[in-house]
């Protein structure tokens, strides 16, 4: 009855009285939703499948529940980011149930209809090859595998653990939104989610994103598929992700014979050492022979 309403007179009249079975995100959202109903509860006491949601319940703007930009920070909030405005949501062509299967395990986890990035690609096909999707990644690529939900379903909630929740919004990577709210504290980003190193900014970020955009063959998209793009030149001192380092190898190489002459100097010193000390002890036993 959660979701599909009261059954009690369906249960009296099977043939002629339905349940409420309509796709509708909202009755997903009666739960996963934070917030305060009118009585107080912690939950839409008195919402009802094909009920307006908020008409029983107003959403969290608790701090600690949300980010700057009103995403998800705790968990059971994916409704809430799915109302952020995404063009899936928009669409009214994606629901819960196009990924979620309601009333099964499903094929993967999470009750997902079909493997993650199996699933994506059923409606992105041309976001195929995903190293073409997302530029300057290609050594990334050969140490681990990618998938949509790193960049588009960052885990930037908190249950168990921290960041173990997938973000719902479905927006773009948006290190500049991160910049725009005052740092990393205010407003997470799929970004620097994974790029955390030294140097590795929000800004740093938001830099290569635009590189990436101004340097499009395609200017539709900043991760047009098929495009070919030179990897920027790194807005701090270190190297991002793609790009190997600069090292001068003749100092490195100079450094190390000058170790190796030094080691082999210091083991011939020894030996000789060894080989006097050889020599006046066997000088000693003649002279007491």
């Amino acid at each position: 009855e959660s979701c599909h309403g009261p059954g009690a007179e369906h249960a009296a009249d099977p043939e002629n009285v339905s349940v409420y079975r309509q796709v509708d995100d909202q009755v997903c959202g009666s739960c996963h939703s934070r917030g305060v109903s009118p009585a107080g509860f912690s939950f839409p006491a008195t919402y009802r499948p094909g009920d307006t949601l908020t008409d029983h319940f107003t959403f969290t703007t608790a701090e600690d529940d949300i980010w700057a930009d009103g995403s998800a920070r705790s968990h059971h909030q994916q409704y809430m980011d799915w109302q952020l405005g995404s063009k899936m949501a928009k669409s009214g062509k994606v629901n819960c149930t196009t990924c979620h299967s309601p009333h099964t395990q499903g094929q993967a986890a999470h009750q997902l209809q079909k493997p993650l990035n199996d699933l994506c690609l059923s409606c992105h096909q041309d976001k195929k090859h995903l190293l073409q999707h997302t530029p300057f990644h290609e050594q990334a690529g050969k140490q681990r595998e990618f998938l949509c939900s790193d960049c588009h379903l960052p885990k930037m909630a908190t249950s168990a653990a921290p960041y173990d929740i997938s973000n719902h919004t479905f927006l773009q990577p948006n290190p500049a939104d991160t910049i725009a709210h005052g740092g990393l504290d205010a407003m997470q980003n799929a970004c620097n989610i994974c790029h955390g190193a030294p140097g590795e900014t929000p800004q740093w970020a938001a830099e290569t994103i635009d590189y990436a955009a101004e340097t499009a063959s395609v200017r539709q998209s900043v991760f047009q598929v098929g495009m070919q793009i030179t990897p920027p030149p790194p807005p701090t001192p270190l190297p991002s992700v793609g790009q190997e380092p600069e090292i001068d190898y003749y100092n490195v190489n100079t450094l190390r014979w000058v170790r190796i002459i030094l080691y082999i100097s210091g083991g011939a010193v020894g030996l000789a050492v060894l080989y006097l000390i050889y020599r006046a002890v066997v000088a000693r036993r003649k002279d007491h022979a």
